[in-house]
């Protein structure tokens, strides 16, 4: 898959992760299927069914990175680049393991996996 920016500038893309080109056009890149893109689709809410994905807020787009008790906890895709902490969910794209988390860059169109830190939960 190649993504290609307003200028027309493309690269490919490599990484695990969801790409956006809008609300209603997302992709999803997942270590459960080697790597291989599909369309995906925003939930509406962040919720302990939906730890690891994105969904939709007015008309913008969120993660879900964490369910405790009835409280989400998530991070605004916005054109500042940032870091977060995913929680472990069963069948989540970033491959995360049981009783592990997952170091995510979010940016405006894209929250990509950072292979360089993973960390076991005490």
């Amino acid at each position: 898959m190649y993504y290609c920016d307003n200028t027309g500038k493309c690269e490919a893309i490599n990484e695990v992760g969801y790409y956006v080109n809008s609300q209603s056009d997302i992709y999803s890149c997942s270590n459960n299927d080697s790597g291989k893109c599909k369309k995906y689709s925003a939930k509406n809410d962040c919720l302990a069914t939906t730890i690891g994905e994105l969904f939709k807020v007015n008309d913008g787009l969120s993660i879900c990175l964490n369910y405790i008790g009835s409280t989400p906890y998530s991070e605004t895709l916005t054109n500042s680049i940032k870091h977060s902490i995913v929680n472990y969910k069963e069948g989540n794209i970033f491959g995360i393991t049981s009783n592990k988390y997952a170091l995510v860059k979010i940016e405006e169109k894209s929250v990509t996996l950072d292979k360089k830190c993973k960390k076991k939960i005490l």
